[in-house]
């Protein structure tokens, strides 16, 4: 047969078969080569010690097409072809192909490899090691434990994915750490039964890897939670509940699911109807998407756990407890923001606390909150923030005191509306006197304190205690 006689048979072929995203292998089906020979696009390789070994295009060996590639032994050798293929970094693939063997024994070996790099005999054919990188086939060697039968029909590679034992490998699918993979066909004799294995339709298809982003909220009564969920590639057929697995701890539960398509990458899924106590997270199952090789994505990592807070606790009970305490509060009143700290109170201002670390929201938000209290002895009682979240809004008003009342103790942490008459000005705080004690209240401000000495101003803020005496944090400058 001619070689043009080849290439149009050859394009015939290729043009008979399914549309094929990204099958990666140069010469998957060996069409292209001559007869007799190694195949065009892979390289072949033996161990020091071989002889008598032989990879040869041949009719013989086809699966489908005119071709296929036929490994056989005369003698003893550990052997086989190589190609090396160019991948994504922290991207995942999958091999796959059909192979078939008509002498092959349980002294022997045949092994489909994927080296995670360029090629690397050692990689290839140093055993135990070797076994890290094979995805699929038979050996008697103590460390892989799968003695290979007298024979076997055409079959998938899949259908000995079973006998892997490497820990980067699963279903055929390892994640590239560099920019090579190398695929290794490889058959092995050192006994009187002389081996002959065929194979074709070798691919190497991209899989989707799935990550789940920052639930859109860290803490939450009733919901809804939204999490992004993208895949490495686009993909069908992630449309339904069942795709997802929801974690929880405690009695936290979720009673609706949606899921929802943002580009043929990328989802949403909302959680909503939250209840109970503890947490809730999900992580997205694996092949619960295919793309356009008909692969299934790879199941992704867990994602940030969200806190659920059911029945709310008082302030009042918070500060009952002990020093390092876990706390979880609801629907309290964000009175005061400042950097690094802040204050929270009852929305019927009946207790108020004060509140540290990074905190998001805005003055008069509804909070939800999980911390750990904390009680110095030489200062007010806080709550160390570990999650905090907006939760709608409330408006109220501030208690009207004077200074002896903010003095008492009896208001700390609370919205106090304070007038009188400016005594003195430091830096800041300056210092109000309304008449009803001696000293008057220090009032801390935004920055600069913008009054005079003498002026009547009236002063809107939280009690807070510095150095043990009572101050007001004002809301403004004044």
């Amino acid at each position: 047969m001619s070689v043009l006689h080849r290439v149009f048979l050859s394009m015939l072929v290729f043009a008979a078969l399914p549309a094929c995203a990204a099958n990666l292998v140069n010469n998957p089906g060996f069409e292209s080569g001559v007869q007799g020979m190694v195949p065009t696009g892979w390289t072949k390789w033996w161990a020091s010690w071989s002889g008598g070994y032989y990879a040869t295009t041949e009719t013989v060996a086809a699966y489908s097409g005119s071709y296929g590639l036929r490994e056989y032994i005369t003698g003893s050798a550990s052997f086989g072809v190589y190609q090396e293929v160019s991948v994504i970094p922290n991207n995942a693939y999958k091999l796959n192909g059909m192979w078939r063997a008509v002498t092959a024994g349980s002294q022997n070996w045949f092994e489909i490899i994927l080296l995670d790099g360029p090629w690397n005999i050692d990689q290839a054919d140093s055993a135990p090691g070797v076994f890290n990188n094979v995805v699929a086939g038979w050996d008697a060697h103590p460390s892989f434990g799968h003695p290979a039968p007298a024979s076997w029909a055409w079959e998938p590679f899949s259908a000995t994915y079973g006998n892997c034992v490497s820990t980067y490998i699963k279903n055929g699918v390892r994640t590239a750490s560099g920019n090579k993979m190398t695929i290794v066909l490889k058959i092995g004799c050192a006994s009187l039964t002389k081996p002959t294995v065929y194979f074709d339709n070798i691919s190497l298809t991209p899989v989707p890897k799935t990550t789940v982003g920052l639930p859109s909220t860290s803490i939450t009564r009733t919901g809804p939670v939204s999490f992004s969920v993208n895949f490495t590639e686009s993909v069908t057929g992630f449309d339904s509940p069942s795709d997802v697995e929801v974690i929880t701890t405690g009695t936290a539960s979720a009673g609706t699911m949606i899921v929802e398509p943002v580009t043929s990458a990328s989802y949403r899924v909302t959680l909503s109807d939250i209840a109970g106590d503890g947490t809730i997270a999900v992580k997205i199952k694996e092949n619960a998407a295919q793309n356009a090789d008909g692969n299934g994505n790879l199941e992704s990592a867990v994602s940030q756990a969200v806190q659920v807070l059911s029945n709310d606790s008082s302030i009042a009970e918070i500060k009952g407890k002990s020093d390092g305490t876990l706390v979880k509060l609801a629907g309290k009143l964000l009175s005061l923001k400042r950097t690094g700290f802040g204050y929270i109170q009852e929305p019927d201002r009946t207790c108020g606390i004060r509140i540290e670390g990074a905190i998001s929201g805005s003055v008069n938000d509804a909070i939800l909150l999980v911390g750990t209290l904390r009680k110095p002895t030489d200062s007010e009682p806080y709550i160390q923030i570990s999650s905090i979240a907006s939760n709608g809004s409330v408006s109220i008003r501030p208690l009207g005191a004077n200074n002896r009342a903010i003095g008492s103790g009896m208001l700390d942490g609370l919205l106090v509306r304070t007038w009188g008459k400016v005594k003195s000005i430091g830096a800041n705080p300056y210092v109000l006197c309304d008449g009803s004690d001696n000293e008057g209240i220090a009032v801390v401000t935004l920055g600069s304190p913008e009054v005079g000495v003498g002026d009547f101003v009236t002063v809107t803020g939280v009690i807070g205690v510095v150095n043990g005496s009572r101050v007001v944090y004002s809301q403004s400058s004044n």
